[in-house]
């Protein structure tokens, strides 16, 4: 039995094979009745899960010695038309065929370099003419279909990282880094990568000095999250880049979205994520002041030097109110507390209060209690985090208690 459904996950008519997707001995089983290639085993890397629509998932295989990324989507009966499109074009690859129709999961495997939407070979050169020398790409992140981060290495140094997206944002976050470098000075809290060259394809940025928040020892995250709300702080009294997006992940509609397909699939806590979703949408709070966000705030993208962060991944860049960041970054310990069993997380919250010099009100109450239900509790369903799913109830309990004003 998997770990997904022992988290207990109704099935999804739509998606009858996700489970056996998840699972990496059924998966790794599947691979090698459809390949013939003998795979020691495999590790589950990421999951994207739309309930009522369709399942991706990342896979790291060990296939004689190597380490081989393999990427799969569901397609229903469309698996054997989609493989013979993406075989015709794709890269050949040295351990297994480079796409892999897997007809009995009724999915299609692409094997890294190969991207169903991603153009991922070449880069090595577009990156060399950019930057008029010799570098080494080594892979850092890969989100099938979305986007890809390398490392580039120029004479045994981290010369900077490369991005490639999906959907050519390599424009818009050169634009977001101009625009948000501008309105910097020196002595800043705040620290933004520079662009060292970009083209219609790539972004090359800076290698900057610091720890992702997210690996820093409990013992020192008090003050790391001082200063991570310094530097928001800092991003959001700045004008947003123009043509900015509005910041809408906790509008009325997603959380509504959020809330019902939470309950399609974990119908053990439908009622209680409709009820919290109808105690937000029934008090919604007046929009303040249209400031710059960085939309994607998550302990990933702060870099920590113990002086100052840096704040990277910029493509997201959003106009809208302070407090939906703010409540998003609290939203996000209150999921260590509650999922993890992190202790201290109370000590960090208010550490970030504190710097950042926004009172805990009505306002950012409801942000935050948003933000555990569209961000925390529905990415726990989206993103397959087992320990998120086994949490579910206490998640929306907490947002619950928010809400009431019975958690501060």
């Amino acid at each position: 039995m998997s770990a997904v459904t022992t988290a207990g996950l109704a099935s999804d008519p739509a998606v009858p094979t996700r489970d056996a997707l998840l699972d990496p001995a059924s998966f790794v089983a599947a691979c090698v009745r459809a390949t013939g290639v003998s795979i020691a085993g495999g590790k589950r890397l990421r999951a994207r899960y739309q309930v009522g629509r369709s399942l991706r998932v990342l896979y790291e295989f060990a296939v004689g010695g190597d380490r081989v990324l393999v990427a799969a989507r569901t397609f229903g009966r469309d698996v054997h038309r989609v493989a013979q499109r993406a075989a015709q074009d794709a890269l050949a690859t040295a351990s297994l065929p480079p796409v892999i129709e897997l007809a009995e999961l009724e999915a299609v495997a692409w094997v890294y370099p190969n991207d169903r939407k991603l153009r991922l070979h070449g880069i090595d050169d577009a990156v060399a003419s950019l930057l008029d020398r010799t570098v080494r790409l080594e892979l850092v992140r890969w989100g099938p279909e979305k986007s890809a981060t390398l490392r580039c290495d120029a004479e045994g140094e981290t010369l900077a990282y490369v991005k490639t997206y999906a959907e050519g944002s390599t424009t818009v976050e050169w634009l977001n880094h101009e625009a948000v470098r501008a309105q910097l000075d020196d002595c800043a809290p705040l620290r933004i990568p520079r662009v060292l060259a970009s083209n219609a394809s790539v972004i090359v940025l800076e290698a900057v000095e610091g720890v992702p928040l997210g690996q820093i020892a409990e013992r020192d995250l008090r003050a790391a999250y001082g200063r991570y709300a310094e530097a928001l702080a800092t991003l959001h009294s700045l004008a947003p880049p123009a043509g900015a997006a509005p910041f809408e992940r906790l509008d009325e509609d997603r959380i509504v979205a959020a809330a019902d397909r939470i309950g399609r699939v974990r119908p053990d806590v439908a009622a209680t994520a409709r009820r919290v979703a109808s105690k937000l949408t029934a008090d919604t709070p007046a929009r303040t002041r249209r400031a710059c966000l960085h939309g994607d705030a998550h302990p990933k993208n702060a870099l920590d030097d113990g002086q100052t962060t840096a704040l990277i991944d910029l493509e997201q860049l959003a106009a809208g109110d302070p407090a939906a960041e703010v409540g998003g970054v609290l939203a996000a310990l209150d999921y260590r507390a509650v999922a993890e069993g992190i202790h201290g997380v109370d000590a960090w919250q208010q550490s970030f209060l504190t710097a950042y010099g926004l009172p805990s009100d009505d306002t950012l109450a409801r942000h935050r209690a948003a933000a555990l239900l569209v961000e925390r509790a529905f990415r726990a369903v989206t993103r397959i985090r087992e320990q998120g799913l086994a949490a579910l109830p206490a998640l929306l309990q907490c947002a619950e208690s928010i809400l009431a004003g019975e958690k501060t």
